[in-house]
């Protein structure tokens, strides 16, 4: 049975494994970057435990709309005006990749965002998952600020859901 529970400083250690394994077209974050982000978004990031073992993840924080957060970068503090919920990275294991893992995971964090009135979320696509994405409901999102996207490679697409 699959479990999606807040992520925790001490599930880190499973979410760099997953996310090591997971990405080939950027270089993964660095442990420093991924707890400044969990920091950041407490009541944001969730973790599916299957048999308790952590098999996908979800960070994601408070942010604006009109700005995504470039890779690499700790997050030191949120914006005065954050209006969505930034979801920064998800990733499941290759092997549990089918079986409704995403999908839980983004349903618990669309629920984080409304518990705190956020007209919606947005997100960085990368390695071909805006087909995922687009599925979820969100869309490419107009006047992309591409310095901030550089870092995720050539075919990123920064993409919104409202609620």
């Amino acid at each position: 049975m699959m479990l999606i529970r807040e992520m925790r400083p001490d599930d880190l250690s499973a979410v760099m494994l997953i996310q090591k394994r997971c990405y080939h077209a950027i270089t993964p974050e660095s442990p420093a970057v991924m707890a400044s982000k969990l920091a950041a978004g407490a009541g944001c990031c969730f973790v599916c435990e299957e048999e308790k073992r952590v098999v996908g993840y979800l960070l994601g924080h408070p942010w604006r709309s009109d700005s995504a957060v470039a890779l690499h970068q700790e997050l030191e503090e949120l914006p005065e005006e954050c209006d969505s919920l930034y979801l920064h990275d998800m990733a499941v294991l290759p092997e549990m990749r089918g079986r409704g893992v995403g999908e839980l995971l983004l349903r618990r964090f669309e629920e984080a965002a409304r518990a705190r009135k956020l007209a919606g979320s947005h997100l960085v696509a990368i390695q071909g998952a805006e087909t995922f994405w687009r599925r979820m409901g969100y869309r490419e999102k107009p006047g992309v600020d591409m310095e901030k996207l550089a870092g995720y490679g050539t075919a990123a697409f920064l993409m919104a859901k409202a609620f």
